[in-house]
């Protein structure tokens, strides 16, 4: 055997692993999780019938098995099935969805985690949706069926083709991963179903019926073995109820045309999804999005989907919500309406404001939204971005030292696409490491992206500078051991921005004790959507004199002219009539006038109080007039001995306490910090310098010991020494701000 002769043969060898799952537990009221073991031998998931081996205590060889059409088997549910799917069944598609991602990335030892990982996940899923409304269930021991149960309830409408249900064909004891099927079946003509399957094989089907007429009437339910055989034969009842007929019309207020909302609709009988909808695809398929509690959804149900303005549909006659959100400057809609028993009911609905920024220059933006682009889906993608009212957003590939993800179809001025006054432009997020944090880069040419150099992040910034990008760090700087990255990055004067994301809405640790250090650092925001939140649920504001332009836009980036919102919060402060970022020059004990303005959309929250802060520290605090007053509005005047940077910061009253992480808000909003220089001296924090400089040389010799003690060995041999001289470099530079040399004021 020649030398590709042994390769192939390798190549073509079922990879066997010692790995097993204990019986998984499945779902009852609780929905516990599952148990793992290691017994027995693995197979690679992808293999066919020739493959007589168990994965993951589940025995693989049944026809047609392959781990990603089983994925999208089940994540198509997702839209087919959007009245009995719910969030614990989500959950579990994500589940699913992410271990299949594992699988194909990870390495070894993690891929065979993943996949036992992701069988457990699916047959739950399975166990539990069985127990659906519209799911019928046969029980066979190996000679016969034992039992059988049709549908419950009467919510199945008449007259109308393809309903959704599920049709479980259980084989005792069996161990067999199940054969996934998809059948119609029409009860008009001779009145039954018949469904073929193989004894040996447990087999779940997608049944979609047609021809359910109104009131009750029983039918046949044939099983047949591939050759013909009966299996089974019995009788089961379905009810049907006449549809009432709708028509939606959503337009906005103050234009009086038809315009994108996130909507969930909920007849009597659950909820349903509109007939005219802008799907949503999220890597392997359409799907809902999901809507965080909280943030003016009132429906405990929070799957929404994307509308296009009108729809028409069939829906469950009485009592119909319709509930739809378009983002903090809009009110939410709740409006609940009658249909009757065959009758057709028209509706339009006006999306009211509650504030348009625009009238005071500012324009949302989401700098951290993941979401893999081709140009037929660019349409989709910015209608979900107009639903949520953003005007500008960051669509971001990802990657890290292995590969990259959410790939953008194109880069540049190319991947400028405008909707509506809408555009959405291709960014990235990458580099991006465990121990160094994650970049953000907007407006880059092309991707930069190479394992070579890849723990050298300067290089990469150097590269987007290059090419006319903005570049910033993700997560607050502070996930991912980012302060790290951050403390060499920044006083090289290789940064434009900070994102503010973390979990509490003003995670401002790193960008206070970067400012204290005299460096000017705007503050952008995002959603690090699908991971995060729906996009928008960060966000933040540029100021754009005019009408929006892309070009004007990004000018307003590079100015740093920002806030940052979380959960509808909205400030806007100047200093002298200047924007945030800006450098106000002054004499000791020259007034300084700071007027302000914050909102919450009632729908959402409510101001509680907003700040003036100096050098982190609050100067001045205003509260509205009377609890619940939706905006405030405050002037005062200042005066500085000492140079300073302040900002204005906003909470709103919803707030929890996290045993761990203390308080955690809602609802709030941050401004860029204003530099103010009093008589020429540097701005950063004369009285806690030296602090602030002892924690800077601490993140330094942190980052020095990832050199010496690598994750990736192989990679760091390579790149290690380079990354050396960068954390030298900015050593020099902290050594000359010990010494009273102020960074420049870029």
């Amino acid at each position: 055997m020649n030398k590709w002769s042994r390769i192939l043969a390798g190549v073509m060898v079922v990879i066997v692993v010692v790995g097993a799952l204990a019986a998984a537990q499945v779902r009852g009221t609780g929905r516990e999780g599952r148990r793992a073991s290691s017994e027995a031998p693995q197979a690679d998931p992808r293999a066919g019938r020739g493959a007589q081996v168990q994965v993951a205590g589940y025995d693989v060889d049944v026809p047609g098995f392959d781990i990603k059409r089983y994925t999208e088997f089940f994540q198509d549910m997702k839209v087919e099935y959007p009245r009995q799917i719910t969030m614990e069944d989500e959950t579990d598609l994500i589940r699913i969805g992410s271990r299949l991602g594992q699988y194909f990335t990870a390495k070894k030892q993690a891929r065979d985690s993943a996949f036992n990982q992701w069988c457990d996940y699916v047959v739950g899923l399975i166990e539990y949706i069985s127990k659906w409304d519209n799911a019928f269930v046969a029980e066979y021991d190996g000679e016969n069926v034992t039992s059988f149960a049709g549908p419950g309830g009467e919510r199945f409408l008449s007259g109308l083709e393809n309903q959704p249900f599920i049709f479980n064909f259980r084989v005792k004891d069996s161990r067999k991963m199940y054969v996934l099927k998809t059948q119609q079946a029409d009860l008009y003509g001779w009145g039954g179903i018949r469904l073929v399957v193989d004894p040996g094989y447990p087999t779940l089907f997608k049944l979609f019926i047609s021809g359910i007429e109104e009131g009750l009437h029983d039918h046949s339910l044939t099983l047949e073995t591939p050759d013909g055989e009966t299996l089974y034969k019995g009788r089961f009842d379905l009810k049907g109820v006449k549809p009432g007929r709708i028509k939606v019309r959503v337009i906005a207020e103050d234009t009086g045309e038809p315009t994108e909302v996130l909507m969930g609709l909920f007849p009597s009988n659950g909820r349903d999804l509109p007939e005219r909808r802008v799907p949503y695809h999220l890597e392997s398929g359409p799907t809902y999005i999901r809507m965080a509690l909280g943030g003016g959804w009132p429906a405990k149900d929070t799957r929404a989907c994307i509308v296009d303005g009108e729809f028409e549909m069939p829906v469950y006659p009485g009592p119909c919500r319709v509930v739809a959100v378009k983002g903090p400057e809009y009110r939410t809609l709740d409006e609940t309406f009658d249909v009757p028993s065959g009758g057709y009911v028209s509706k339009t609905f006006g999306m009211k404001r509650f504030m348009d920024l625009r009238r005071w220059g500012w324009y949302s933006g989401d700098d951290h939204c993941h979401i893999g682009r081709d140009p037929t889906k660019d349409e989709d993608i910015v209608k979900l971005l107009s639903a949520v009212d953003l005007y500008a957003t960051n669509i971001v590939q990802m990657g890290d030292q292995d590969g990259l993800y959410f790939l953008q179809s194109t880069w540049g001025d190319m991947s400028r696409y405008r909707y509506a006054g809408r555009v959405m432009m291709a960014g990235q997020e990458d580099p991006r490491t465990m121990w160094r944090g994650h970049t953000l880069m907007y407006d880059i040419q092309n991707t930069i992206h190479d394992r070579n150099t890849y723990y050298l992040y300067e290089d990469a910034f150097k590269e987007a500078r290059r090419q006319g990008g903005i570049t910033g760090y993700a997560h607050d700087a502070v996930r991912f051991e980012a302060e790290r990255g951050a403390t060499v990055s920044i006083p090289l004067g290789l940064v434009d921005f900070i994102e503010l994301e973390g979990s509490d809405p003003l995670h401002t640790d790193a960008v206070y004790h970067f400012w204290n250090m005299g460096f000017r650092l705007p503050v952008f925001s995002g959603a690090d959507f699908p991971y995060g939140q729906l996009p928008g649920g960060r966000r933040f504001y540029a100021y754009v004199e005019g009408d929006l332009t892309v070009e004007k836009y990004l000018e307003a980036l590079r100015a740093g002219n920002t806030f940052a919102s979380h959960g509808g919060g909205i400030i806007d402060v100047r200093v002298n009539g200047q924007l945030p970022n800006s450098i106000i020059e002054v004499k000791a004990g020259e007034p300084v006038k700071v007027s302000l303005r914050a909102a919450l959309n009632p729908d959402i929250d409510a101001p509680a109080r907003t700040e003036i802060v100096k050098h982190g520290k609050v100067i001045e605090t205003v509260k509205p007039e009377k609890r619940g007053d939706a905006t405030l509005e405050y002037e005062t005047t200042l005066t500085f001995e000492k140079s300073c940077w302040i900002a204005g910061r906003m909470y709103g009253e919803s707030s929890s306490t996290h045993p761990e992480k203390g308080v955690r808000h809602g609802s709030a909003a941050h401004t860029s910090a204003f530099y103010v220089i009093v008589d020429g001296r540097p701005f950063w924090d004369e009285e806690n310098l030296e602090a602030e400089l002892a924690r800077a040389y601490g993140k330094l010799d942190e980052l020095a010991w990832q050199v010496a003690n690598p994750q990736d060995p192989a990679l760091m041999k390579v790149q290690g020494e380079r990354l050396l001289e960068y954390i030298e470099e900015a050593r020099a530079v902290y050594d000359e701000m010990a010494e009273g040399k102020a960074p420049p004021i870029r």
